[in-house]
């Protein structure tokens, strides 16, 4: 039993009737057994409740998004996709950049 109660104390994340789990492990009759069982069903017994606040906490509020990074247009590089919300109003597209530079490149190579 002392084995049992470890490996679901290990593995609490994927337990998905939480309720019925700690019922199991705070049974009365648990005092029944040795004192380094109880250790074992005590320390499960934390692990679960853990594991069922962290799950409710998750579905109550999801983890919030990452921030959106803030180039300045010395900071963009050519040839990099860049959302149009990264840079602010002063900002210049990368696809214009890559624009400017082709035809450059075509008005020197139909001028040689």
């Amino acid at each position: 039993l002392k084995s049992i109660a470890w490996i679901i104390g290990e593995y609490a994340c994927f337990i998905t009737d939480h309720a019925e789990v700690i019922k199991a492990l705070s049974n009365p009759s648990v005092t029944n057994l040795p004192a380094h069982a109880q250790a074992v069903y005590a320390q499960s017994l934390l692990k679960v409740y853990a594991s069922a606040v962290a799950m409710h906490a998750i579905r109550a509020r999801p983890p919030p998004q990452p921030p959106v990074a803030v180039l300045a247009p010395h900071e963009l590089v050519v040839g990099v996709e860049v959302p149009s919300s990264v840079g602010g109003d002063d900002a210049v597209p990368v696809a214009e950049e890559d624009a400017e530079a082709k035809a450059d490149a075509a008005k020197a190579a139909a001028a040689a």
